[in-house]
C-alpha cells in the first residue's frame, strides 16, 4: 500500500497543517495523563517535529472519549495540552472549540513553527456522522490536511475521511510506520507464526480470526474471546463474559480450525455472589455457577510456552484478562514475560491495542518487543481488509 507522504510536500513554510491525530487516552481520577498513558501522544511527536523544524503552523485534530456532539467538562482536551507541553518542552496554545470564527481569529494570529490544539473534535455531531458541513468547517482552517491518526482509521468520521475532499491530503510519519510494518508482518513472516488474540466481542471478530487463522501456524485465544470458545466446546463459564447468540458461528470456527486454535485450559476466576474478589486458578470441568472468568490461568501459561518458544513471529492484540489488577492477573503478566523474552533477536514481535501496551508499560517491558502498534481495532482491521476509511484517500 503506497501512500502520499509528509515528504512529498515541498514546502511548509507558512503553511496551515490540520494535523489529526489519536489523543484518545485514559485520563486519571485527577484528569491528567500519567507516564504509562501517553504511549499515542509519544508517536506523534515525530510528525510534529517535523512539520514545525520545516515552518509549518501546526494546528492539532482529536477527540477524547464518546460524548456524542455534546460538550462534557471531562473530555476536553486540556490536560492534553498539558502533556504535549511536557513532551515537547514548548508551549501549547489550547482553544475552547474546534470550528468557528473565534477560532478562525486565534489561527489567523499563528507565526511558523506555533503549536495549536482545538478542543474535542465529538463535541460536535457532525464528526462521528463524517458530515461534508463539519469537514468543510475544519477545512477553512488550514491549506493541508494531514492524517496521522492511525489508531482510529477505521471509522467513517468527518476529520479523517470528509476532510480529504476539501485539503490536499497526506499520511503522517506515524501512519507510514504503521502501515509499513505491519504489511511486513503478514506478507513474508517467519514461521511459525503465532497469533495471540484476546479482548472481547466475538460478534467483530469472527470474520478477522477466520482470515487469520488461515496464515497462522498457532491462535492463541484469551480473553472474553475465549470465554466464547470455552462455552463452545461445552464448558461452563459460570458468569463470565459470553455472546450466546454467536455460539454456531463459534462453534464452525473451533471445529474448521481444530489444529490451529488453542484456548485456555484452566482460568482465574473470582465469586461474584459472595464479591469476595479473590482471584484462584480453576481447571475448565471445576467452574462453578458464580465464577467469572478474569484471567487464564497458570497452566495454560505453561502449555502456551511451548508454542511460544517455538515461535518465529508473534502477533498480539488485546488483553486475555482484566490486567490492571495485578493480584489477579499473574498468569497475564507471566505470558507477557515469555512473549518478551521471546521477542528481538529470536523472534520478531508485533503488539498493540490499549490494554496491551498499558500492560507492558506497566510491567516496564515496552523496549522488549519489536513493534508496538498505536492501533486497536484499526490494527486488526488493517491485517483483514488493508484500505481502511482514514487511509483510502491517501493512496498514491
Amino acid at each position: 500500500m503506497k501512500l502520499k507522504s509528509i515528504k512529498q510536500i515541498k514546502n511548509l513554510a507558512g503553511q496551515r497543517v490540520l494535523l489529526r491525530v489519536d489523543f484518545n487516552v485514559s485520563l486519571g481520577d485527577n484528569l491528567e495523563v500519567d507516564g504509562c498513558e501517553d504511549f499515542r501522544l509519544r508517536r506523534v511527536l515525530p510528525t510534529i517535529d517535523y512539520l514545525t523544524k520545516a515552518g509549518a503552523k501546526v494546528i492539532l485534530l482529536s477527540h477524547l472519549g464518546r460524548p456524542h456532539g455534546k460538550k462534557n467538562k471531562s473530555l476536553r482536551l486540556t490536560p492534553i495540552a498539558r502533556r504535549l507541553t511536557t513532551l515537547l518542552k514548548r508551549k501549547i496554545v489550547k482553544l475552547d472549540d474546534c470550528i468557528g470564527k473565534k477560532v478562525e481569529q486565534h489561527l489567523d494570529k499563528m507565526h511558523n513553527g506555533n503549536i495549536v490544539l482545538l478542543e474535542n473534535l465529538r463535541f460536535h455531531i457532525g464528526e462521528e456522522k463524517n458530515s461534508d458541513k463539519f469537514a468543510k468547517d475544519l477545512a477553512i482552517l488550514g491549506d493541508i490536511f494531514i492524517n496521522d491518526a492511525f489508531a482510529v482509521s477505521h471509522r467513517r468520521a468527518a476529520s479523517l475521511v470528509a476532510i480529504t475532499k476539501y485539503l490536499p491530503s497526506y499520511a503522517g510519519l506515524l501512519i507510514l510506520s504503521e502501515v509499513e510494518q505491519l504489511t511486513k508482518f503478514f506478507s513474508k513472516p517467519k514461521k511459525p507464526l503465532v497469533v495471540v488474540l484476546g479482548g472481547a466481542k466475538i460478534e467483530t471478530k469472527v470474520k478477522l480470526i477466520d482470515s487469520i487463522a488461515k496464515k497462522v501456524d498457532y491462535l492463541l485465544i484469551g480473553g472474553g474471546l475465549a470465554n466464547n470458545f470455552i462455552a463452545a466446546a461445552g464448558n461452563q463459564v459460570g458468569k463470565s463474559l459470553v455472546e450466546k447468540d454467536m455460539m454456531t458461528e463459534v462453534k464452525q470456527l473451533y471445529k474448521k480450525y481444530s489444529k490451529k486454535i488453542i484456548i485456555p485450559t484452566d482460568v482465574t476466576v473470582d465469586d461474584v455472589k459472595t464479591k469476595k474478589l479473590e482471584a484462584c486458578q480453576k481447571d475448565l470441568i471445576d467452574i462453578k455457577q458464580y465464577d467469572r472468568i478474569i484471567d487464564i490461568g497458570t497452566k495454560t501459561v505453561l502449555e502456551w510456552s511451548d508454542v511460544i518458544k517455538q515461535a518465529k513471529t508473534i502477533f498480539w492484540n488485546g488483553p486475555l484478562g482484566i490486567v490492571e489488577d495485578k493480584k489477579s492477573s499473574h498468569a497475564s503478566r507471566a505470558l507477557t514475560e515469555l512473549i518478551a523474552a521471546r521477542s528481538k533477536r529470536k523472534c520478531f514481535t508485533v503488539l498493540g491495542g490499549g490494554e496491551t501496551v498499558w500492560l507492558i508499560q506497566d510491567m516496564n517491558l515496552f523496549a522488549s518487543f519489536d513493534y508496538i502498534s498505536t492501533g486497536g481495532g484499526a490494527m486488526l482491521d488493517f491485517l483483514e481488509k488493508k484500505n481502511l476509511p482514514g487511509l483510502k484517500p491517501l493512496l498514491k
